[in-house]
């Protein structure tokens, strides 16, 4: 197995196509077939399913595109760390509540400290983060959640969650008899993405506290973090969001904030990256600097 067969490979499962990979990759079909051919029998194992009218991954193909997803973007970073005609470039991928809060906070000041680096930082939901880590697609990300996908996770800070009601008259009552979360849950909902870190947490926290509660009247699912908060403050619908996030729009009256009992409405923001041998020389200079900020308490949101 060489790296040229797995370069064919994943392009074969991201195109799905003999004929666009071979284009894509400048090299006539007989030639991929031979090296997809190569690679299964040196492994032993049919990677790629195709027909006339269907063509997919293996469960041993998936396997192995995970797999040369990384050795891929680590051959990349190796190259790009060893060339002295390359900047030092950081991709930095960043959850919601972490990208309105401490993000700009800490990667201006690590460019402060690596004025020769050149970040590109994006956003995205925490998942959406998580799997582009693993696939080497980022090497360093912001979150509001953990997963099982074999990264690392750094505690950064705390944050909390509250409930998000338009301020209207009917839901100042409510909150003025300090109606129970039971009453709160009736109202119409709004959701985040299943790929949202707050999303995760809340229906976590919502299960733990209330395993027998009532479906929940969901009138619209918002990928979105800033138009879900503004249909709130619209009166579409309640949520459950970040108290970070939704302060600025109480403060401006057009929200209220409605306080949870019980610890398990806490989470932890984290700085999440793959481990270390497939972190770039820069990568680990930012998880260093992230650290010594979490450490010194320099990184605050508040609850």
């Amino acid at each position: 197995m060489d790296i040229r067969q797995l370069e064919i490979f994943k392009c074969l499962a991201d195109r799905q196509s003999f004929s666009q990979a071979a284009e894509e990759l400048h090299l006539s079909q007989p030639t991929v077939s031979a090296h997809l051919q190569a690679l299964e029998q040196e492994l032993r194992k049919q990677l790629i399913h195709r027909t006339t009218r269907a063509f997919y991954l293996t469960e041993d193909g998936r396997k192995l595109y995970r797999y040369a997803q990384q050795m891929l973007a680590l051959r990349q970073r190796a190259l790009a760390d060893l060339s002295r005609e390359h900047p030092r470039e950081l991709s930095v991928g960043t959850s919601s509540v972490p990208g309105v809060s401490f993000v700009p906070q800490m990667v201006s000041g690590f460019l402060r400290t690596q004025p020769d680096t050149r970040l590109y930082v994006t956003h995205s939901d925490s998942m959406d983060i998580l799997e582009k880590l693993a696939s080497g697609e980022l090497d360093v990300g912001f979150v509001g959640t953990k997963s099982d996908n074999g990264c690392v996770f750094i505690p950064l800070t705390a944050d909390r969650l509250v409930i998000v009601a338009t301020n209207n008259s009917r839901y100042r009552a409510m909150l003025a008899q300090a109606a129970p979360i039971e009453a709160w849950l009736k109202e119409p909902f709004l959701l985040r993405s299943e790929q949202s870190g707050t999303q995760k947490e809340w229906a976590r926290a919502l299960d733990t506290t209330l395993p027998q509660h009532t479906p929940l009247r969901v009138v619209a699912s918002i990928d979105d973090a800033e138009i879900l908060r503004l249909c709130v403050a619209q009166g579409l619908g309640i949520s459950i969001l970040s108290r970070q996030v939704a302060q600025p729009m109480a403060q401006a009256g057009k929200v209220l904030l409605v306080d949870l009992e019980g610890e398990v409405w806490n989470r932890t923001l984290y700085l999440a990256h793959r481990a270390e041998p497939y972190l770039s020389v820069i990568a680990q200079d930012f998880v260093r600097f992230a650290g010594s900020l979490a450490h010194s308490g320099e990184i605050t949101v508040n609850p």
